[in-house]
């Protein structure tokens, strides 16, 4: 696996998949939203302009028209033929740019595509222990930082929210755009901040509980091995 950025997977991605692996191709957009009908017309066109001896071309964004190269289209296809022969549901596609991630809790799926001539610049996987123990709203770590909770925040804060942060430095660690855009009732959503404790989770939810979009547990393998 040269070449390839390899990460331990400590949350599981959209609260259900384990593993995640990023293709890099050409023809990513073809595959979005799972419209595999519309993929194979797109790729049959082009393999009858290889039979007939014609440039592979294509129109790339505002009519702008592409030569795929051969080795690009036999990716295409083996990419296509995975994604029909396994079932939809156990799989998530995001495609961003020529970037296109699959996401999965087969590895076995994982290691065949690995095998394949495709160009994969990251793969996600759990370590042994997050297997067997990875539960939606968890975040694994292995080692214990001193806060129990991490809250994800909606598209704006109560700016009086400000005054409480600044003033338990003890209670939350939060970075300081995230508070500039708190004390600012600037745009908030996907900033994020840890908790202390439960105790003091629970004032935090009485203070703004409807600006909150997602609470994750922080659970260390110290304190599960206990």
């Amino acid at each position: 696996m040269s070449g390839i950025r390899i990460t331990e997977t400590t949350k599981l991605f959209y609260d259900k998949f384990l593993y995640k692996i990023t293709i890099k191709h050409t023809l990513s957009n073809i595959f979005r939203s799972k419209n595999f009908t519309s993929s194979r017309e797109f790729l049959d066109k082009l393999q009858t302009k290889y039979e007939q001896g014609k440039p592979l071309t294509y129109t790339h964004g505002w009519k702008q028209e592409k030569i795929l190269p051969v080795e690009e289209l036999r990716s295409a296809q083996v990419m296509l033929s995975q994604f029909t022969t396994t079932p939809s549901e156990n799989f998530l596609l995001r495609i961003e740019g020529s970037r296109l991630s699959v996401y999965t809790n087969n590895f076995q799926w994982i290691n065949h595509l690995l095998k394949k001539n495709l160009v994969i610049t990251d793969l996600a996987k759990p370590s042994a222990f997050a297997v067997n123990n990875l539960q939606p709203n968890q975040i694994i770590m292995n080692k214990d930082f001193g806060y129990e909770f991490k809250v994800t925040l909606r598209d704006f804060v109560d700016p009086n929210f400000y005054k409480w942060l600044i003033n338990n430095p003890d209670k939350v660690r939060i970075g300081s755009q995230a508070l500039l855009n708190i004390e600012r009732g600037n745009y908030t959503r996907g900033f994020y901040f840890f908790v202390k404790d439960s105790k003091v989770l629970n004032l935090i939810n009485i203070m703004i509980c409807k600006d909150i979009a997602r609470i994750d547990n922080i659970i260390t393998t110290h304190n599960i091995d206990k």
